[in-house]
């Protein structure tokens, strides 16, 4: 009588399943890889350069923390001066994880947007005014460069794969979400 280990069932049963392990961890490691190379660009931009959406953020975040300084000075009412230091706030907080970065620097666009037209209706003096105007213009032109990135093209082709099979079935099992995209 045989036991179990020496059935020829047994052991195709393993081996099946000894496969399937390897598949989905080898597809839950190549999606990892993948999304490693998109975050890559994020932070270091597509030349390696280090110019790319993450610098972009940190610096809007510091135009934008100037824009607050002024916007104290000119005395602006306290609810969007708060609004703004709280995106300022959540910019910090996000650290280096992309998704949260993303999400923190569009409530940062909407709180500069709040503040800079606030001011428009106070009068300032020449200097605080020109240099209102420069921090705006600045912030948007980044906003701007950020949404056409190479960072974005990357995430939405990484998006697109994780839609096709086996990489729609793996993703759940390895963790990996969507990449959202820079706005």
């Amino acid at each position: 009588m045989k036991t179990r280990l020496q059935s020829p069932r047994f052991a195709a049963l393993v081996m099946v399943l000894m496969i399937a392990a390897a598949s989905v961890l080898g597809g839950a490691r190549s999606l990892h890889r993948l999304q490693q190379e998109v975050y890559t660009v994020f932070f270091d931009g597509a030349d390696g350069d280090g110019i790319g959406v993450f610098s972009d953020i940190r610096k809007n975040r510091t135009d934008a923390y100037n824009l607050l300084g002024v916007a104290r000075g000119a005395g602006l009412e306290q609810a969007p001066l708060t609004a703004l230091e709280q995106a300022v706030q959540a910019v910090d907080a996000a650290g280096e994880d992309p998704a949260a970065l993303i999400r923190a620097h569009s409530s940062l666009m909407d709180a500069v947007r709040d503040v800079y037209e606030r001011m428009g209706s106070l009068s300032l003096p020449q200097q605080d005014e020109d240099y209102r105007q420069n921090l705006y213009r600045s912030i948007l032109a980044r906003a701007d460069t950020m949404s056409r990135d190479e960072y974005n093209a990357r995430a939405q082709q990484f998006n697109r794969a994780l839609e096709r099979f086996p990489a729609s079935a793996l993703r759940y099992a390895a963790g990996v979400q969507t990449l959202p995209q820079a706005r």
